[in-house]
């Protein structure tokens, strides 16, 4: 089994129990450290998680696998904007990271996942992508109605929440397969 660390409480005030404060300088080194102790070699972070990949950066001492999330995308972008804002995003990204490359990118709003059936920009993104060394793509959906408007065919990762008490796409997830 792969576990994969959330990084959104790394960089803004995230979770039903937490609306006070981001994990500390120090409290991200100690998490860090047990991760690496303890073969955790994944972080998930997104660009709009405030600072979480600068602070991930800050760390690179940790050699960690990153799997970051795009935000919205303008769907009527044409395809030269539509490579630059891509560009820009990964730019910043590796550059708030610290790293040559990153593991995985996911699209973060599920206002994009119509790109997914989008063969022009997707063959645009996934040359991007490969030019870069970012290994696989997917999407991050969050309820069933999500998964009609996903082309399955283009992606390598579909992130779901889960927990305890959302358990909603559970049930789905033979369809992903």
């Amino acid at each position: 089994m792969k576990l994969i660390v959330g990084g959104a409480q790394f960089g803004m005030k995230y979770g039903i129990t937490n609306d006070k404060e981001v994990i500390s300088d120090e409290g991200l080194s100690v998490l860090f450290s047990f991760m690496t102790n303890n073969g955790m070699k994944s972080i998930d972070t997104a660009i709009n998680y405030g600072n979480s990949e600068k602070r991930i950066g800050d760390n690179s001492i940790f050699n960690f696998q990153i799997t970051t999330k795009l935000p919205r995308i303008d769907n009527d972008l044409n395809l030269a904007q539509f490579q630059s804002c891509i560009e820009f995003y990964l730019d910043n990204s590796v550059k708030d990271l610290n790293k040559n490359t990153i593991s995985t990118v996911l699209l973060h709003s599920v206002d994009n996942l119509k790109l997914t059936r989008d063969k022009r920009k997707m063959d645009v993104l996934r040359e991007i992508l490969v030019k870069r060394g970012i290994q696989n793509f997917g999407v991050s959906i969050y309820d069933e109605s999500d998964l009609v408007q996903l082309q399955i065919e283009t992606v390598d990762h579909i992130q779901i929440p889960f927990n305890p008490i959302n358990t909603n796409l559970l049930s789905q997830i033979d369809q992903l397969r």
